[in-house]
């Protein structure tokens, strides 16, 4: 009787209405008026239980794939190279060395200048006077150097007497001598009853400056520069 029932209102049918017998068989309608028997009541009670029970738990989901490393992003560009600092200064070249002993400070090197100062004292009476002018630095064994004086006008004398109008060997001032190459240049910065009239060379280490003072009270200074040649 059950499947014809199932048969005629099909499954989804068939669990409507065993739900309402079952709810039927509580308010006992169907209990009073004998429609099922015993053993009918009995499979609609079974056949209730067994639609009412819940189904087994579902399994969980497998975990989804692990998503891929992203790519490493582009370079950086390089920055601007930084300037250039300043060249720093030339520093001092130092003296040629010497044989010998170790507080000389050998010979003066060939082009190379250096300076000094002469001055001719006050004098009391008319007469000469003899000015020596030292090289710190002495010249190479065997070098000699010419003698050019310039006055204070700028001219250079000899004896006494102006030879060239402006010096033309010695183009440098009292305040800032130079000299040639080979040249010993004597710069006057003022002079009073003064005559340059000779000079001595003593060696590679300097020279004699011989003056005339014409007058008590002469005097002059000024100022030197000679370069090795």
């Amino acid at each position: 009787m059950l499947q014809r029932f199932q048969d005629r209102v099909g499954t989804a049918g068939l669990i409507v209405a065993i739900v309402a017998l079952v709810l039927a068989l509580g308010g006992g309608a169907y209990a009073a008026s004998g429609a099922l028997t015993g053993k009918q009541k009995k499979e609609v009670e079974k056949i209730a239980k067994s639609v009412s029970k819940p189904g087994p738990t579902g399994s969980n989901g497998s975990n989804g794939a692990k998503g891929d490393t992203g790519g490493t992003g582009p370079e950086g560009k390089q920055g601007a190279e930084g300037k250039q600092g300043p060249e720093g200064k030339r520093g001092l070249e130092g003296l040629e060395g010497s044989e010998g002993s170790p507080w000389t400070v050998g010979n003066l090197p060939a082009g190379k200048t250096e300076m000094g100062t002469w001055s001719v004292g006050l004098t009391t009476a008319a007469g000469l006077q003899l000015v020596p002018l030292s090289f710190a630095v002495p010249l190479s064994e065997g070098s000699t150097v010419s003698v050019h004086y310039v006055n204070s006008a700028g001219d250079e004398e000899e004896e006494g007497e102006v030879v060239a109008a402006p010096a033309e060997n010695c183009f440098g001032t009292e305040q800032n001598p130079i000299a040639p190459a080979g040249m010993l240049c004597v710069y006057t910065q003022n002079g009073l009853n003064t005559l340059f009239t000779a000079r001595h060379q003593e060696g590679r280490s300097g020279v004699i400056l011989t003056f005339e003072a014409t007058a008590g009270g002469a005097h002059a200074q000024g100022s030197w520069a000679v370069t090795a040649p």
